[in-house]
């Protein structure tokens, strides 16, 4: 047996850990016992030589593994990341319904790019290409610019799509400023599925109306929290998502905005909040990110003086993104087809376009999409022990490093502060058990 390539030894002013990713748990140890996990780790001491209930432990919790398990982990992992990326029962398909948008936002990646509207040869060519595949389960993200400018798409869309006999599943969502969901708009969505809605708000009222700038000059923030009042009305079964996006100047409003809207809507339970950290695309207009170390200092401030626990990164999971899976696109207002939302409007990044009859012009770059642009090609990625909780950053972001010669960040996790992001995962992961056994009236 050996020491597991997943363990990280976290020395905090809790005391000392062994992390380990594929168990994603922590296991606080004497000075003593690290002194001999250090001699197993340097094959000095043999597992046998230890005391027979802590050997257990550290098997249990995969910090001591079989020789030949962290390939074989490794081997599960890419099998998990292929059987989804190639999935074909479902289809996902997030349609651009306009360029366009009523705001102008200083990060917005859009920016500079043409506005159009999509028309019904465009619309008539998506339902074309659904017939073509009869998938089981359709997913459809109406998204833009502001999608409900172009509402009209949504509903002829709408309507078509919902007289397919052969889809078993189908579910709607919607990514909008929320400045046109009005009560005439939310009415239209009673019965047709519409499952989540996301919606922006930066922060308190003057920071918001900041940055969330319309177009012809009218504070949005107030508008878009009356629509939302009516909305969650009306879909009650729909659930609205507010994300805050956060940079150097709104973050102290979140917490705020955070208590006020969670009292506001406690009787919903189809409401709920969360922040985004903005990230810079290298066309965001200048907006203030964050680095690595305010990140992590956010989110210690959040939880210590406001008590608001947020995930410090990824659950253990394996996740992908349009770009990644073989069946999902994202379609431009013109039919142009892309694998990634950030690279609508971008020629470069067109890989075909539905209303053309062999569709896939660039299969090139769905390939590396599919194959090449994820964390199991990247050895930086592959020695990291946060591979197993890692999504392995921005599939869009690696191809333009590869490929434009930019230097867009990949990793999620700065290692220079990672004892400080573990140490706070650790308060979040001790926190939650003693809830935990309070409520079920279990001693710890």
């Amino acid at each position: 047996m050996k020491w597991s390539k997943y363990n990280y030894i976290l020395n905090c002013k809790h005391g000392v850990f062994v992390y380990n990713s594929t168990t994603n748990s922590f296991l606080k140890i004497s000075k003593t016992l690290l002194d001999s996990l250090k001699n197993i780790k340097d094959w000095d001491l043999e597992i046998d030589e230890l005391d027979e209930d802590i050997k257990k432990i550290l098997v249990a919790h995969n910090i001591v593994v079989s020789n030949d398990f962290d390939n074989k982990y490794l081997t599960k992992l890419k099998f998990i990341h292929r059987r989804s990326a190639f999935a074909n029962s479902q289809l996902s398909l997030t349609i651009a319904t306009t360029t366009d948008c009523n705001f102008k936002c200083p990060y917005c990646y859009e920016e500079g790019i043409s506005h159009t509207k999509m028309d019904e040869e465009t619309e008539t060519a998506i339902i074309d290409y659904i017939n073509t595949i009869k998938p089981k389960s359709l997913y459809i993200t109406w998204y833009g610019g502001e999608p409900l400018m172009n509402f009209k798409t949504i509903e002829r869309l709408m309507k078509n799509i919902n007289e397919l006999s052969y889809i078993e599943e189908v579910k709607y969502d919607m990514v909008t400023n929320g400045s046109l969901l009005t009560e005439k708009v939310g009415s239209y969505f009673i019965e047709k599925k519409l499952k989540n809605v996301q919606i922006t708000i930066d922060g308190l009222e003057e920071n918001h109306n900041r940055t969330r700038i319309t177009k012809n000059g009218k504070s949005s923030y107030r508008i878009i929290l009356s629509n939302l009042d009516k909305a969650l009305e009306i879909l009650p079964d729909c659930h609205f998502s507010v994300r805050v996006n956060i940079g150097l100047n709104n973050r102290a409003d979140y917490p705020i905005l955070y208590r006020e809207l969670r009292e506001k809507y406690k009787d919903k339970t189809n409401f709920s909040i969360y922040f985004s950290f903005v990230e810079d695309y290298s066309m965001c207009g200048g907006a203030s990110c964050l680095d690595s170390k305010k990140r992590i200092d956010f989110l210690r401030y959040l939880q210590d003086v406001h008590h608001i626990a947020e995930e410090v990164y990824p659950k253990h999971r394996q996740c992908l993104c349009t770009a990644t899976s073989i069946n999902s696109f994202v379609i431009a207002p013109n039919g142009d087809l892309y694998k990634c939302w950030n690279e609508i409007g971008r020629k470069d990044y067109i890989v075909g376009n539905i209303k053309n009859k062999k569709m896939i012009s660039n299969y090139d770059l769905i390939c590396d999409y599919s194959i090449n642009y994820n964390k199991f090609n990247d050895p930086k990625c592959l020695a990291c022990f946060l591979l197993p909780v890692c999504i392995g950053g921005c599939p869009s972001n690696r191809n333009s490093n590869l490929t434009r010669n930019t230097n867009l960040e990949i990793c999620p996790y700065n290692f220079e502060h990672i004892d400080l992001a573990l140490e706070l995962m650790y308060e979040r992961v001790l926190a939650t058990t003693k809830k935990y056994l309070s409520k079920h009236n279990i001693q710890s």
